[in-house]
C-alpha cells in the first residue's frame, strides 16, 4: 500500500509537469489578442499569379498535390483571399502575437508567371517552385529560396537573413539586405557584383577585405548583393 501511495503522488508530479508544459506551447504560438486559433483553407482554385501582402504571416510557397491557401493562426487575423482571372491576392492586416502561416501550394510539374510576396514581421519559404519573375520583401523576417527556379528576381530585407540554396536563375537576381546575412549556395550565376559596408565578403571559400566583390558583371546572369551590415557568403 505505501508503494502504491508513492506511485500516486509521483504519477500526480508528472501529470502537472506535462500539463504546465503543454500550457507554455499553448502560449508561445497563441495569443487571446489573436481570438481562436484556426486551420482553414481559404482557397483552393487555380492560379498562376499570386499576390500576398501581410503584416505578421510566415508565408509558405511549396509544391503538393492540389492548390490550396491555408491558414494556420489567430481568427483575428484571419487573411482575405480574391482570386479573379488567374491572379491570387491574399491580404492580411494587424499585428500578430502568435506565429501564423499562410501556406500556399500549386500542384507538381505547375509554373507560376509571378510571385509577389511581403510580409513586414514573418518570413518568407519558397522550396520547389519554377517562377518566372519573383519579388519577395520583408522588414524583421528571414527569405529562404531553395530547390528552385527563378528568370528574373529580386529580394527585399531589413533585419532579417537571406538564403538561396540550389536556386537556377536566368536573367539574374538582385538583393537588398540591411542588418541581415546573405549566404548563396549551389548557384549557376555566371557573374557577381557584391558589396557590404560593415560586413563581409566570402566566394568560394575565399575571403576578400574589400567591401566589394566584382566577377563579369555584364554577363546576363549576375547576382548583384548590396548590405549595409550583413555579411555575403557566395559557395
Amino acid at each position: 500500500m505505501k508503494f502504491r501511495k508513492i506511485f500516486i503522488v509521483i504519477l500526480g508530479i508528472f501529470s502537472m509537469i506535462c500539463l504546465c508544459g503543454c500550457g507554455k506551447i499553448i502560449i508561445n504560438n497563441s495569443s487571446k489578442e489573436d481570438g481562436k486559433q484556426v486551420d482553414k483553407v481559404l482557397n483552393n482554385n487555380i492560379f498562376s499569379n499570386v499576390i500576398v501582402n501581410s503584416e505578421t504571416s510566415n508565408i509558405v510557397i511549396k509544391t503538393g498535390k492540389k492548390y490550396q491557401v491555408r491558414y494556420q493562426g489567430g481568427k483575428k487575423f484571419l487573411p482575405k483571399t480574391e482570386n479573379k482571372n488567374g491572379q491570387l491576392i491574399i491580404k492580411q492586416e494587424g499585428s500578430s502575437k502568435g506565429n501564423p502561416v499562410i501556406t500556399i501550394t500549386i500542384p507538381k510539374g505547375t509554373n507560376l508567371t509571378q510571385a509577389d510576396l511581403k510580409s513586414e514581421e514573418g518570413d518568407i519559404a519558397v522550396n520547389n517552385i519554377v517562377i518566372k519573375t519573383a519579388q519577395f520583401n520583408t522588414e524583421e523576417g528571414d527569405v529562404d529560396i531553395a530547390n528552385s527556379s527563378i528568370n528574373g528576381g529580386q529580394v527585399s530585407s531589413e533585419e532579417g537573413d537571406v538564403s538561396l540554396k540550389d536556386v537556377l536563375e536566368k536573367s539574374g537576381m538582385t538583393i537588398k539586405a540591411e542588418q541581415g546575412d546573405v549566404t548563396v549556395s549551389d548557384n549557376n550565376f555566371k557573374g557577381y557584383d557584391l558589396t557590404t559596408e560593415e560586413g563581409s565578403i566570402s566566394v568560394n571559400g575565399h575571403s576578400y577585405a574589400s567591401s566589394t566583390y566584382k566577377k563579369k558583371v555584364h554577363e546576363k546572369n549576375v547576382l548583384v548583393v548590396k548590405s549595409e551590415e550583413g555579411d555575403i557568403t557566395v559557395k
